[in-house]
């Protein structure tokens, strides 16, 4: 047998500790009983039968004694929680998770779990134990064989991070790499856990709350925040989307709302729409730093200031080779993101021939004759080449909108669309296709072709519609692969892949920098928890098992006999 909340050393010391303190409870004990005495000459032997009153005299109630010792110890061993001892018993750890999500952020929320925590960890093992940080990231912060001094100089001025939970995602992944033995997990915060991740957990792993879970009474906070291409139409212009979050889904009813870039007040009209969404319209894209602030007097402020990167859209120089100009002046004239330009260009426009019109600085789209290429439409990316990529350039570059069926059928050549990897990017199709041989400069999909091609081999800064913590990035709008730098200007990934932010704040990239905001509903409904909490007992824990309950129905059957023993007068 062994105990979750107490060594067999420790367990052995207190059954000498109680059986002592009943001892002297049961030699102090005193209890008056009338007794009619017939004649004074028997008040010697009356006075002989008197309660015990002194340490060394025998005790007259031994029976007593033990059944009130036996309750006392069988209470005592509920209370430290006894296990049955297995072949893998050794192996049981003990696992704490630490939430430091932005939900904990209410006044002094987080700070005492932090001390509820440290209670608990000084009645376990330092070589069973381990606290681990569920916040932006999931970092160790105490490890087996360390002292709690480590932990609370780890935690010292620490608070909760600005990104969502992921206590349900650290509970998956213990369960994954769980070992033999018993896995006891206590979680302390108040993110919840559903009752799907509960079942998907193994059954040697035990999970409770340490605590009861404290919801948020009164909060509203930004849920959601994001940009897009002005409605109106006109280049260099964005609109902006926010919603409001309140308690359970209602606005609280008083609170201000200030919108800032670069910490100038916006002066353009916000519209409202229902159920706390918002719209600006036409605000400039010039890269300037987006912030929607809330004045509230609500439980939690993590929430209330939401922030934002606003893309930076500026004219794409285009230079346009004399030998194309009947053909596509008029189609680049119509796009407003269009500057024609002879010198300093960001892409060229060319014919295969035209050599003067080389420049290794700029990105080209290259007319060339079919007897030269055997695909119609061949696109040159620093990416990696594979299915995926090819999908995502062909919807980048309005491929998509092509009528390739009816093209092949007029021209008498298949529509194909070719990958291949180089250092620097650039488009090359068939001269033919600006001829009636295969009508495509007539179509409805050529104007959006050159459009989204120009702006594709532009060298303008990536941007994107939102990014949130805990989400992956969207797709750049520019249709570039923009790459997130870690550290010491590391690139995380090195094939690209969106990976999500773990916190609010500047979020590094390549070629420039976003700012990732909370946008979750903090303030939203009440998520249904299916996580029990354990039974508690001063500092210390346990988790009720089978033999316990056996424990305390035994002790609730003593107590009852003892009761009726006194009723009959067969115990004092």
């Amino acid at each position: 047998m062994n105990f979750q909340m107490i060594s067999q050393s420790s367990f052995l010391l207190s059954i000498a500790g109680l059986a002592a303190l009943v001892a002297l409870l049961q030699i102090l004990r005193i209890r008056y009983k009338s007794v009619p005495v017939v004649t004074s000459m028997f008040w010697r032997e009356v006075l002989a039968d008197a309660p015990v009153r002194s340490f060394w005299q025998k005790f007259r109630h031994f029976w007593a004694y033990l059944l009130s010792l036996l309750i006392v110890l069988l209470l005592f061993l509920a209370f430290a929680d006894p296990q049955k001892i297995g072949e893998n018993a050794e192996q049981d750890r003990h696992v704490f998770l630490l939430d430091a999500s932005a939900v904990m952020g209410a006044a002094q929320r987080f700070n005492s779990s932090v001390d509820l925590m440290l209670g608990d960890l000084a009645g376990i093992s330092r070589d069973k134990r381990r606290v681990l940080w569920v916040g932006g990231q999931v970092k160790p912060v105490l490890v087996p064989g360390e002292a709690l001094v480590v932990l609370k100089e780890r935690l010292k001025d620490r608070g909760p991070d600005a990104a969502p939970s992921k206590i349900e995602q650290q509970l998956l992944h213990l369960g994954k790499t769980a070992s033999k033995g018993r896995l006891l997990v206590t979680i302390f915060g108040d993110s919840p856990v559903s009752a799907r991740v509960l079942e998907m957990l193994p059954d040697n792993m035990i999970v409770k709350r340490a605590e009861e879970r404290q919801t948020l009474t009164t909060n509203m906070g930004v849920s959601e925040l994001g940009v897009s291409e002005a409605a109106s139409g006109i280049w260099g212009l964005v609109d902006i989307y926010f919603r409001l979050t309140g308690t359970e889904g209602q606005l609280l009813k008083t609170y201000e709302l200030n919108l800032r870039i670069e910490g100038q007040t916006l002066t353009q009209p916000v519209v409202s729409l229902e159920d706390g969404r918002f719209l600006v319209h036409d605000i400039k894209a010039d890269g300037g730093l987006l912030e929607i602030a809330l004045q509230t007097n609500d439980d939690l402020a993590v929430d209330d200031v939401a922030r934002m990167r606003l893309p930076l859209i500026e004219l794409v120089r285009v230079r346009l080779s004399e030998s194309l100009k009947e053909a596509l002046n008029e189609y680049l004239a119509a796009d407003p993101a269009i500057e024609i330009v002879d010198i300093n260009p960001d892409v060229i426009i060319r014919r295969a021939d035209d050599i003067q019109d080389i420049d290794t600085d700029a990105r080209h789209i290259i007319f060339t004759p079919m007897s030269r290429q055997k695909a119609s439409f061949v696109i040159s990316t620093e990416e990696y080449v594979d299915e995926a990529a090819l999908g995502r350039l062909v919807d980048a570059l309005g491929l998509d909108q092509i009528d390739a069926g009816s093209m092949a059928q007029s021209g008498g050549q298949p529509i194909e669309v070719h990958l291949e990897n180089s250092s620097q990017r650039g488009v090359a199709l068939w001269s033919e296709l600006l001829t009636t041989q295969f009508n495509f400069k007539k179509s409805r999909a050529f104007p959006i072709f050159m459009a989204r091609t120009v702006r594709w081999l532009s060298k303008a800064d990536p941007w994107f519609p939102y990014a949130a913590v805990g989400e992956e990035l969207p797709l750049d709008m520019n249709g570039s692969q923009a790459r997130i730098l870690g550290e010491n200007g590391v690139i995380r990934d090195s094939l690209g892949a969106r990976k999500s932010p773990d916190s609010a704040g500047v979020l590094s990239l390549e070629q420039n920098d976003l700012w990732a905001s909370l946008q979750m509903p903090v303030a939203g409904k009440s998520v249904e928890d299916a996580l029990a909490v354990r039974m508690t007992l001063g500092a210390g824990m346990f988790v009720v098992s089978n033999l316990m309950t056996w424990i305390l129905l035994l002790v609730m059957g003593l107590i009852f006999i003892e009761w009726r023993l006194h009723q009959t007068g067969r115990m004092p």
